[in-house]
């Protein structure tokens, strides 16, 4: 069962001031909402010069071809590919003297 009760003039007012403030609230939330969708927008470009930036800066240092790079206390730390031509020799282990049980030598 339902039943339906009429608010007084000062419930009325309460209630009306309830709306007002959530309607507010709201309206903040909205305005949050949008700095926050702008301020990703911002980071995204910052951090696409951030690219380009660490891209030139390997450019000018004539550095083709690498595997990560990032900039950390005003240097700039760059993860280089194996080098693995024809000159490169693979590592083998062997047996070594009992001071040095394992050596590595090159073949």
């Amino acid at each position: 069962m339902e039943k339906t009760y009429q608010l007084d003039q000062r419930e009325a007012v309460m209630l009306n001031q309830l709306d007002q403030e959530r309607t507010q609230v709201l309206a903040v939330i909205g305005a949050l909402s949008l700095d926050m969708e702008q301020a990703r927008k911002n980071l995204d470009t910052v951090a696409e010069r951030q690219r380009a930036f660490i891209r030139q800066a390997l450019s000018i240092r004539d550095v083709d071809r690498y595997e990560n790079a990032k900039t950390a206390n005003g240097t700039l730390i760059v993860t280089l590919p194996d080098e693995r031509g024809p000159e490169a020799k693979p590592f083998k282990m062997t047996n070594g003297s009992a001071n040095n049980p394992i050596e590595m030598t090159k073949e």
